[in-house]
């Protein structure tokens, strides 16, 4: 009787076990199915907003007018398509040399479906030039092209300063303390003439600098800023021969980027070629002030020498 009592107490457990199996699998089972569908559904938004986006961007017609009056440009934008569009920029090309800007809205501008919107932003474009408006979606309407939408314009290297000193000073201008002067020399350069900065000081710096305005760099890929240089005084002890880099943000005032080009051991450098990718220091900036300079920290008159020559920014603008 109680061998019978344990079989039967056997068999209950075996299909206890049993049935917690196809419970564990079919849980198993329905997790999986639930993730698939999850997935599935995540796809096909996706593919439906980017369908979406597409029709959207189809049923979009903007028609452009533009006038400019002193420091300020006004556009009026028409909505002749089947959506609503929201303008989020304005793009100027000027026609003699193809060169363009764009200029991003602080405040996006909503233009409803058969509605017209009036806006203005603080700058001034010549007549002459090709405006256009930038929608969210991507579609950019000209103001000579109202009819339909085309791609924004292509970017293209250029040089945001490009400067040999063959015949000036190309708006360079001094920068730092009294002893030291710029002046044009005829004498050296890469070829000559070149910039050139001497006279005579203690604890003072004297050099040369300029702003670019790289507002319409792409911001991506290269800005390369290179130059020719050289560094000369009457001894080669200390870093009396020196020479120097920095730049920095023009509306903010501060400092972006600091380099020493040489430091004593010399008292000529010969002219040297210098090149650097500033793009990841000078990202998110619009106004960059480029400072080429040499130190003055003694006493005594070393005849402390600086030329440049060549001073070129380039990188892609739109």
């Amino acid at each position: 009787m109680e061998a019978k009592r344990l079989r039967t107490g056997s068999k209950r457990g075996t299909v206890a076990i049993g049935a917690f199996a196809i419970i564990a699998i079919f849980t198993i089972i329905l997790s999986c199915m639930t993730v698939m569908i999850l997935e599935y559904t995540r796809f096909a938004y996706n593919v439906k907003s980017a369908d979406e986006t597409v029709a959207a961007k189809a049923k979009e017609n903007l028609a452009v007018q533009a006038s400019t009056s002193g420091d300020q440009t006004t556009f009026t934008v028409t909505n002749t398509g089947s959506t609503t569009s929201l303008v989020i920029g304005v793009y100027a090309v000027n026609p003699s040399d193809n060169s363009p800007a764009y200029y991003e809205l602080n405040q996006p501008v909503n233009v409803g479906l058969l509605g017209e919107k009036t806006f203005t932003i603080p700058h001034s474009i010549s007549d002459s030039w090709q405006v256009s408006v930038l929608t969210s979606l991507g579609n950019v309407f000209w103001k000579s092209q109202p009819s339909g939408p085309v791609g924004p314009p292509e970017p293209s290297q250029r040089d945001f300063i490009y400067d040999k000193f063959d015949s000036g000073l190309d708006s360079w201008t001094y920068w730092g303390d009294s002893g030291y002067s710029l002046t044009l020399d005829s004498g050296t350069g890469q070829p000559s003439p070149s910039a050139r900065i001497s006279g005579d000081g203690f604890v003072v710096n004297g050099g040369i600098q300029k702003v670019a305005d790289i507002s319409s760099w792409t911001g991506t890929g290269e800005l390369t800023l290179s130059f020719n240089w050289r560094a000369a005084s009457g001894t080669s002890g200390s870093s009396v021969t020196n020479a120097q880099l920095k730049i920095e943000d023009v509306n903010l005032g501060t400092q972006l980027y600091a380099e020493t080009l040489v430091a004593g051991g010399t008292t000529d450098t010969g002219w040297r070629s210098y090149s650097k990718d500033i793009s990841t220091i000078v990202k998110g900036h619009v106004s960059i002030r480029i400072i080429l300079y040499l130190h003055d920290g003694w006493i005594a008159n070393w005849n402390q020498q600086n030329w440049y020559d060549n001073v070129r920014l380039t990188g892609l603008s739109l």
